[in-house]
This record gives C-alpha cells, sequence and structure tokens, in this order.
C-alpha cells in the first residue's frame, strides 16, 4: 500500500505522478462502457472499505490482452478525463498540482481481482480518502486499473455505430 497526500512521501508522489502519466498517455478516453457493479455492497480493498456502483469503463493502450482498462466511479469521471487531458497538453508530464488534486484525495492501494477466466490477476485501486465527518470504516469510492470488467471495446464501438441504410430498409 502506498499513501499519498497530506504527509505522502517523495516516493509515492513519485509513484502517483508516473501513474497518472502513464494513465494520461494509455487511456483511450474516445471508448467506454458504462456499467452498474450490482448491489454496492462494500468490498475489502487494503483494509479499507470500498463501494463500486455505477462506474465507467476506458480501454488502457498497450495493456496487452486481456485488456486492462481503467474503471473509475461515473460521477467522478469527467474530472479524471481533465486531469488526463491536461498531462497530455503539457506533453504527458503531469504538474505538481496534478499530483497534489489527485493526492490529496486519493490513496494507492495495491490488490488482486479475480479476473473473468477465475485467476487472481494484480490491480491498483485508487481509493478515495474519507472526507470531514465520515470515519475510518465508512465506504469510499474508488478508481481501478485491472483487467475488469471484461469489455470488448471494439464490439461494443461496431454495436453502436447507427447504419442508416439498414436501419431504414423497407
Amino acid at each position: 500500500q502506498i499513501s499519498a497526500g497530506a504527509g505522502a512521501s517523495a516516493p509515492a508522489d513519485a509513484e502517483l505522478r508516473s501513474l497518472l502519466e502513464w494513465l494520461a498517455e494509455a487511456a483511450d478516453l474516445t471508448q467506454q462502457a458504462q456499467f452498474e457493479c450490482g448491489s454496492g455492497a462494500p468490498i475489502a480493498v487494503g483494509g479499507r472499505r470500498v463501494v463500486l456502483q455505477a462506474m465507467c469503463a476506458v480501454p488502457l493502450r498497450g495493456g496487452g490482452a486481456p485488456q486492462l482498462q481503467l474503471s473509475v466511479p461515473r460521477d467522478m469521471s469527467a474530472e479524471l478525463a481533465d486531469v488526463l487531458a491536461g498531462v497530455r497538453r503539457r506533453g504527458g508530464k503531469a504538474s505538481d498540482a496534478d499530483v497534489a488534486r489527485i493526492a490529496d484525495g486519493w490513496e494507492i492501494v495495491g490488490a488482486e481481482m479475480v479476473s473473468a477466466a477465475g485467476r487472481p490477476e494484480p490491480a491498483i485501486f485508487l481509493v478515495r480518502r474519507p472526507g470531514a465527518g465520515e470515519g475510518e470504516a465508512a465506504p469510499v469510492p474508488a478508481m481501478i486499473v485491472a483487467q475488469w470488467p471484461s469489455v470488448d471495446f471494439a464490439a461494443l464501438a461496431e454495436a453502436s455505430a447507427f447504419d442508416a441504410g439498414r436501419h431504414f430498409q423497407g
């Protein structure tokens, strides 16, 4: 577990900076899949209670097969996309403000998730720190870099393509 943010070490900030720069390079923000994570019951991640509900997943280029994805709570996807776009505009370099913006509210936690094939696979969680008035035991949202969920983005793109000729055949 790596802690970033208030009182974090320089190595933790360097790790977060590296992660943001890699995500800015690898995330294909032109493709996304939205999904629900069931009941919303908390799961344990590195000793924290995490809740996954309405999520948005984007593929990560260069992740190999099966494909790595970045899954983000739907209500936070625009904010993260703004951060990643800013990193891209600066030639792939995360600013101190980018790192501080994420580090103040999130911590990096390494864990494993069970893949669709039933095997444990490594995952990186960015777990939101509890806010003011929330106890340490309060469930919090997370962003996830993993081979989860198993989304075929090529099939989604094909299915969403509108074919007027086929649609209006009489």
